[in-house]
């Protein structure tokens, strides 16, 4: 869902009214660091904001009908800049930094602010890092700086103890599943893709159009092939490796804390793929509780190196990977 950028999700109604309470009492940050796991609309809440304190109404929420919205809408507002990473690399280069910090010293143009987003911080290089902590040391007078991403323990400390952060967390279960039954017709799915999701919505509804269980079926199937060494773990990872990372590595994952799960005795309440649990059954009986957690630890940390745009050899470590997971100790 599009929403637009007028409006804030309903989970982050609470760190809004926090945010203009400060703006309220004339108390806005200079540089504000958003965090929080993916999909709970990180970037659209400072999109949400810069578009509220750039309005010319000077409201709570932006009007959408100024000169100032229009502009900001078009993406041509002269008092906005947003940094993301290249395209050829993804990394943020010193270049980009310095434009924007001489954007934020500039007098506002039509605005009573100038308001600067840069998206994933981490994607900073070491140059651009060391000339965003000058801006940071000494910032411009009526200017709002936003840093969005994911886990802040991947921005130096001396970035981080510069900026108010603001952690976007995991919303209610009951206002996610009504959330997500509202956008799109899932029949009784809604609960299992927020379990797969944990709980961020956003991302629950962009695996739902992606068509994920088939995706699942499929990678459950090549688990079970590769354990029982009816497919080569090159084979297998030339196949997964046509499907988006992220998304693979989230499927694998949930699966195999199942695995776990089943194998400590816990409900069928306690998994996420509650109706795999024949299985799942199945796989426990195949592998120790300590070679897939061991194996589970290795996907978690490129997952986390992944969630930061991070660039890696995908189908090489997935090889890798895929080859410890056939060889595996067997109960």
């Amino acid at each position: 869902m599009n929403l637009s950028e007028e409006w804030v999700y309903p989970w982050q109604q609470s760190l809004w009214q926090r945010l203009w309470q400060q703006r309220a009492n004339h108390r806005l940050p200079h540089a504000l660091l958003l965090s929080g796991n993916p999909g709970l609309g990180k970037k659209h809440f400072a999109r949400v904001v810069a578009k509220s304190v750039l309005c010319l109404e000077r409201n709570e929420w932006a009007c959408g009908r100024c000169r100032s919205c229009r502009w900001f809408s078009a993406g041509s507002h002269p008092d906005f800049l947003s940094v993301s990473e290249e395209n050829s690399a993804a990394i943020i280069k010193v270049d980009a930094i310095r434009t924007l910090t001489e954007m934020l010293h500039l007098t506002p143009q039509c605005s009573t602010y100038r308001v600067a987003i840069i998206y994933p911080a981490g994607a900073m290089n070491r140059a651009a890092t060391n000339a965003l902590l000058k801006t940071l040391e000494e910032p411009a007078g009526q200017a709002l700086l936003m840093l969005v991403q994911h886990q802040s323990s991947y921005l130096p400390a001396t970035v981080v103890s510069r900026c108010q952060r603001m952690v976007l967390t995991h919303t209610d279960a009951r206002m996610a599943e009504a959330w997500l039954k509202a956008q799109r017709s899932m029949g009784d799915a809604e609960g299992w893709l927020l379990k797969m999701a944990y709980q961020a919505p956003l991302l629950a509804l962009q695996w739902a159009e992606l068509g994920y269980r088939p995706l699942r079926n499929q990678v459950l199937m090549g688990l079970w092939q590769l354990r029982r060494r009816e497919v080569s773990p090159l084979m297998l990872a030339k196949q997964w490796s046509v499907h988006d990372p992220v998304v693979l590595l989230q499927i694998v994952l949930t699966l195999g804390m199942d695995i776990v799960r089943v194998q400590c005795h816990l409900g069928v309440e306690w998994l996420i793929h509650s109706d795999c649990l024949v299985q799942l059954r199945a796989f426990s009986a195949l592998i120790t509780p300590q070679s897939v957690l061991s194996w589970l630890q290795q996907g978690q940390a490129v997952l986390r190196i992944l969630h930061e745009s991070v660039r890696i050899q995908w189908l090489l470590w997935l090889e890798s990977w895929l080859l410890s997971w056939e060889k595996g100790a067997t109960c």
